[in-house]
């Protein structure tokens, strides 16, 4: 038989009988330890207080063992600068002061640091209880002190837990990672974005704002990246890009904008009928028209008679005539010319800025 145990007091036992009948908790508070009166002790129900006690505190911590379901442990920290005595009892105490249950160790000397010797001393009680869900702990936390034991196990319980703050735009705390749903949506605030999200949300959003296919004037002669191309008739690999086969199944773009003004598709309206998409016209010009005046069958009427793609010019003595038997030196002819009209160049161009087309196609 073991010379050493810890007991239930008559009114611990008690107290304890009407927390379980009632469902509310036992709360253990203090523990404190005595010398005995410098005598072994032997743990009585009866007991009211402990024999010699030395020191009443706060109890550190109190849990039911994970090894045994029935068995409460009870722990305090004894400071390195309090002692001078002997340890002999252990006594719990519930928040009225009510010794609860009692204990008698090995006799240990707890020594004082300024007698030239000090620890920190743990004192455990182990109480063997119907039900550990009776009892619970009431403490301070300003007046106790913690084992590494406890401080590990807290930690490591708060960081398995999801028991923490969450975060906000002004407070840290914890963020849940969104769904690639939620990213796409884009309305909540209380959530965190994964780079993996995060691009197919970009992509989403790129998609929704400029389209594969999309065509751009861009100002250098390369692309800004390999998400465009320059447009040039060209053929693609469906593989590789297969958003702009989607738009284009045959694996080429179908169109060479280079060197072609943009002329938007009439769509129905009626201004440029006929016309399908990404198809090209070639130059054309509206027709210019003039008109010059003749008197009579042979001869140019005077200067004022001439307008519009006509002018009048002098002949000179190069091109006679004869008017009415009469030979004419000073003879006029009529030639056409678009430049009195319109500008002239060896096309029909409007006024352009030269750009290069490129196209997203990824």
């Amino acid at each position: 038989m073991s010379n050493f145990g810890a007991i239930l007091t008559t009114a611990g036992a008690a107290k304890l009988a009407n927390a379980i009948a009632l469902g509310v908790p036992l709360k253990l508070t203090q523990m404190g330890v005595g010398d005995g009166n410098g005598q072994p002790v032997a743990p009585d129900p009866a007991m009211t207080a402990i024999p010699g006690e030395k020191r009443r505190a706060a109890i550190n911590t109190l849990f039911a063992d994970p090894l045994a379901a029935s068995q409460l442990v009870a722990e305090q920290i004894i400071p390195e600068d309090v002692g001078g005595w002997w340890i002999r009892c252990v006594g719990l105490y519930d928040d009225s002061n009510t010794l609860i249950a009692i204990a008698n160790v090995p006799d240990t000397y707890k020594p004082l640091l300024t007698s030239g010797a000090g620890r920190t001393q743990i004192i455990r009680m182990v109480l063997i209880v119907s039900d550990t869900s009776a009892v619970e702990l009431k403490i301070d936390p300003a007046v106790v002190l913690s084992t590494r034991k406890y401080v590990d196990d807290v930690m490591k319980e708060h960081k398995e837990s999801r028991d923490h703050p969450a975060g906000s735009k002004t407070e840290k705390g914890m963020l849940r990672l969104a769904t690639e749903a939620e990213a796409l949506a884009g309305l909540l605030d209380s959530v965190a974005i994964a780079p993996k999200e995060m691009r197919t949300a970009m992509e989403a959003l790129l998609d929704a704002v400029a389209p594969i296919g999309l065509v751009l004037p861009w100002v250098a002669e390369t692309p800004p990246n390999d998400r465009f191309v320059l447009v040039k008739n060209q053929s693609f690999d469906p593989v590789a890009l297969p958003k702009l086969a989607k738009i284009f199944p045959n694996g080429r773009i179908p169109f060479d904008p280079r060197g072609f003004g943009l002329r938007w598709w009439d769509g129905g309206r009626g201004i440029d009928p006929g016309r399908t998409l990404l198809s090209e016209q070639q130059d054309a010009m509206r027709e210019l028209a003039g008109m010059f005046l003749i008197s009579n069958g042979n001869s140019v009427s005077s200067p004022e008679s001439v307008n519009g793609v006509f002018r009048k010019v002098s002949l000179g003595t190069n091109f006679l005539t004869h008017v009415n038997g009469t030979t004419q030196s000073n003879n006029y002819g009529v030639q056409f010319l678009s430049s009195l009209v319109v500008p002239t160049a060896e096309e029909f161009r409007g006024k352009t800025s030269a750009l290069a087309a490129i196209m997203r196609v990824k």
